[in-house]
């Protein structure tokens, strides 16, 4: 809007010379206050003026959603006729969305289903757009006039489709101030005579009325009492009944659903909104939760839910359904913080003096007391520890007795209270086993640190797992044609886009990439299993060195289509290797581009005795055995 207000400025210098020199110096308040109110806004919306993240968000539909270059590249192909279509197109299709456009096309806009504006004010506003044309040469009169039209210009007829609210908000006092010249009209001509004053106050009065009854009733109690039509609405009124001091997480990415994206406009103090843009390395939880837990899932990732459930037993689901189409747009659930505790920590076998089992118990390897009988002599933990980088890094391990710790089932690290232990590790990310032998003592210390050139990370309870059965894929992402990074996936469940996510919280990697999974696939049920894979970009999956699923790259390379396949494969019980790879399409855009841009890769399967679902991270094993893969 201050651009829209130094449009004005500049309109007004070269429609009325005259009157800007004889109030020159009001010219000159007026732009000192405009740099003085703007300055703040634009120094923020422009990353202190580095033209970042937040200045693409800013300008994200200005750049790529110009009515101008439409037309510029229709007059290219096929002439001036062409182009003056786009643009007579686009300059009706503004002007009715003030007051008449029909068919839902200005939702965005009004609430009602139709323009703007309301029937009333509609028509004391097109009334008053006739009685200000005369004043067009007139700065002061014409103000409101150049007002509107600037914005109406910049905000609607220069964009594609009906123009969105946050183009147009500018242009509501202008309209305000349009429709009220009738009304001022009105009440002038009534003038003279106390049964003329009478009529126009009394004519005066019903129309403010009635406009005024048709919006109350239009956004107060019409739409108060309607579904939302827009996800991002949906998503605020849901993350507002979280109790105070929630804590929210969006897995994965539809189109342009992001907390970032679409609620960074709305201020929550007293909740914490995250996006999860891997959804496979997110669960289980290994992170603190001490407080009140929602998670929300896309229409990707709703098939998750039997998972949670499985590792989150008492997890409350609420979805929220679009009823005129009766769609699914997300899924809430409500985590309790007691079940994420038992999925934290490693699995602990107490030993007696016998070698025989006195107890068994999920616990923190790390704490300084553990309440376990009085006949234990050894202490052994088994569990999963999550593994943050591939990178190379150094373990330290401090313990006061002596220790044993076993990572990844093949590197072994000792420590006591005189030789705390250094040991370089390079391990894929992910999930990775763990054990860890101690003697049992009624006080103890145990600490570790994951540690590389610039950062110590400290190992906590909750980046444990009791479960020590390894899952998922062993995966090989590559950029440019080189190894880019080593994970193990939980799932086929990946995700890239465009940087729309928090600083410190993006995908584990950008486009373009290739991605290659290997493992196994473990078949408990024997029988025909269905499968499904859905991906943006050139994918293919191999069972048992048999091509299952695959799909070719679309045409477009910076909006290529989703494409699914299907198969159908009668399996025995037991391991299956599997091979998956993903090519993500080349460079985007060298223009940075719309919201909603991102590619993914998907997985499912249907087993014979159950639903359709992701592929769970329990049925996928990391690497072959041998006498399978033979």
């Amino acid at each position: 809007m201050p651009l829209l207000w130094l449009g004005w400025l500049g309109l007004s210098v070269v429609l009325a010379p005259r009157s800007l020199g004889a109030h020159w110096r009001g010219a000159v308040i007026t732009a000192a206050g405009f740099l003085a109110v703007a300055y703040p806004w634009l120094h923020y919306i422009t990353d202190h003026f580095t033209f970042g993240a937040t200045w693409e968000q800013w300008t994200i539909i200005a750049r790529n959603r110009q009515t101008m270059g439409q037309v510029l590249d229709a007059w290219r192909a096929s002439g001036a006729g062409a182009a003056a279509t786009i643009l007579w197109r686009q300059i009706w299709l503004t002007w009715l969305g003030f007051g008449v456009l029909p068919d839902g096309t200005y939702r965005e806009l009004g609430y009602r289903g139709g323009g703007m504006l309301d029937d009333v004010t509609a028509t004391l506003f097109v009334i008053g757009i006739a009685m200000s044309i005369p004043w067009w040469r007139r700065v002061r009169e014409s103000f409101v006039l150049y007002w509107w039209f600037a914005t109406a210009v910049a905000g609607g007829v220069a964009t594609i489709d009906a123009p969105a609210i946050v183009r147009l908000v500018g242009i509501l006092p202008a309209m305000a101030l349009l429709a009220a010249l009738p009304l001022d009209k009105l009440l002038r001509a009534g003038a003279g005579s106390r049964a003329r004053t009478a009529i126009a106050a009394v004519l005066v009065a019903v129309l403010v009325a009635s406009a005024g009854w048709v919006n109350w009733q239009t956004y107060f109690v019409a739409f108060a009492n309607a579904p939302f039509l827009d996800t991002e609405s949906a998503l605020a009124r849901r993350i507002e009944r979280l109790p105070p001091g929630s804590t929210a997480f969006l897995l994965g990415r539809d189109s342009s659903m992001t907390f970032f994206y679409d609620l960074f406009r709305f201020n929550y103090p007293d909740r914490r909104l995250q996006d999860v843009p891997d959804p496979a390395h997110f669960l289980p939880l290994h992170q603190p939760v001490t407080f009140p837990l929602a998670l929300i899932l896309g229409p990707t990732q709703v098939t998750l839910t039997r998972h949670l459930r499985t590792l989150y037993p008492h997890t409350e689901v609420t979805d929220d359904i679009f009823t005129p189409e009766n769609r699914l747009r997300f899924r809430e659930l409500r985590l309790k913080p007691e079940d994420v505790a038992a999925q934290t920590g490693l699995h602990l076998t107490v030993y007696d003096g016998a070698n025989a089992v006195a107890v068994q118990m999920t616990g923190d390897p790390f704490a300084g007391h553990l309440d376990i009988p009085n006949t234990g002599t050894r202490l052994h933990w088994q569990g999963r520890i999550y593994w943050p980088t591939d990178r190379p890094v150094t373990l330290t391990v401090r313990a006061d007795t002596p220790t044993e710790i076993r990572v990844a089932g093949e590197f072994v690290v000792r420590a006591n209270a005189a030789t705390p232990a250094d040991v370089a590790l390079s391990l894929p990310r992910g999930w990775q086993p763990i054990t860890i032998t101690e003697p049992a003592t009624g006080e103890r210390a145990l600490s570790m640190a994951i540690k590389s050139p610039g950062l110590t990370r400290v190992v906590f309870a909750w980046d444990l797992n009791p479960n020590p059965v390894q899952e998922g894929l062993t995966a090989v992402y590559e950029e440019a044609g080189q190894p880019a990074l080593r994970a193990i996936d939980p799932q086929l469940n990946a995700f890239a886009d465009y940087p729309m996510s928090q600083p410190g919280n993006e995908p584990m990697v950008r486009m373009p990439f290739a991605a290659a999974w290997t493992g196994a696939l473990l078949i408990g049920t024997p029988g025909t299993y269905k499968f499904d894979a859905r991906g943006i970009g050139t994918y293919s999956v191999r069972l048992d060195d048999v091509g299952l699923v695959g799909a070719a790259s679309g045409p477009s390379v910076t909006n290529p289509a989703e494409r699914v396949s299907y198969a159908e494969r009668t399996l025995t019980a037991g391991i299956h290797k599997l091979e998956a790879h993903w090519a993500c399409p080349g460079e985007v855009s060298t223009v940075p581009p719309a919201q909603g841009q991102y590619r993914l890769f998907q997985m499912y399967w249907a087993p014979p005795d159950g639903k359709r679902e992701l592929i769970p991270p329990s049925s996928l094993v990391p690497s072959v055995p041998a006498e399978a893969a033979g």
